[in-house]
Order: structure tokens, then sequence, then C-alpha cells
């Protein structure tokens, strides 16, 4: 009985694993201006916030969609990267309301942190299917084991990935 409920667990961990990097990429693609309808912005007003950590910007203005010459909606960009003109077009993408600025380095840095993630849940599944399929004694030790080999090796992937695209985006422009 043990076994089928080890093999249940990793199932569904395996599960929320999928569908929680599914909810972490969808976030992170969003918020590195990846997805969304394609167009431009033009700034209308941008504000400044003081904060503990330091000053923000954000900027209210209008959403012109890809190919269209007229305004669609009014659209705000918050946190901005920095005080705007008015007046200032910015290539953007639009998700209700919120328009995002593309970052490549942004998207990289996510993409990093939902696989290192996902191969933890997914190490600490692993080890409850090895046990349930082998009858091994599994312990919670056993687990940490297995997600701590899968996250150090997701890691090193992500840390080789990330340093080959700062070496494509520098040199290609």
């Amino acid at each position: 009985m043990l076994r089928v409920v080890q093999a249940v667990a990793a199932v569904v961990l395996v599960g929320a694993t999928v569908w929680l990097a599914t909810l972490m990429w969808t976030g992170a693609m969003t918020r590195s201006g990846y997805r969304g309808d394609l167009g431009s912005f033009q700034v209308n007003r941008c504000l400044d916030d003081e904060t503990p950590d330091g000053t923000t910007h954000s900027c209210t203005g209008v959403f012109f969609p890809e190919g269209v010459v007229t305004s669609t909606a009014a659209v705000r960009l918050d946190p901005a990267d920095e005080a705007f003109a008015d007046n200032t077009r910015l290539t953007v993408r639009r998700v209700g309301d919120q328009v995002f600025v593309p970052k490549t380095w942004f998207v990289i840095l996510l993409l990093g942190l939902v696989i290192v993630v996902g191969a933890a849940l997914l190490g600490f599944a692993a080890s409850l299917g090895y046990a349930a399929v082998t009858d091994d004694d599994w312990t919670f030790g056993l687990g940490c084991r297995w997600l701590l080999v899968a996250n150090l090796c997701a890691t090193g992937l992500v840390l080789v990935g990330a340093l080959v695209m700062a070496v494509v985006l520098a040199i290609i422009p």
C-alpha cells in the first residue's frame, strides 16, 4: 500500500510542477514584454515615486497596435525604466491596460528560475517514484538529496545557457 501512495504522490507532484511551471512561464513572458499585443506606447505623462529603495517611475499614455495609426486604449507602463519625456514612443506589448517593454535579460532570468524550481520539484517527485518502484524506504532526507542534485544540475545548465545568451546578445546587436 505504501508503494501505491508513493507512486500517487509522485504523479501528483509532477502534475503540480507542470502546472506551476506553466503559471510561472506565462507570468515571466508577460512581465518581460514577450506576451501580449505588439504595438507602440506614446507617453503622455510620467510620475516619480520616492520609496526607501529609491525612485520608481510609472507612465501613462496611449497604445497603438502594430500597423494602426490611431490609438486604441489608454494604458500604463508601471514600472518604467526611466521618466520618459512626453510624446516618447516605445515598442511594447499590451496585456489588458498595462504595457511592457521587452527585456531579453529579464526573460532569461525568469526562465532560469522556472527551470530551477521545476527541477527541484521534479527531483523530489523522482525520489518518491524511485522508492515506489524499488520498494526502498523513502525518507524526507532522501527526497531532499534528490531535490538538491536535480537543482544543482539545473542551475549549472541555466548558468551555461545564460552565459551563451549573453555572448550571443553581445555579438548580435
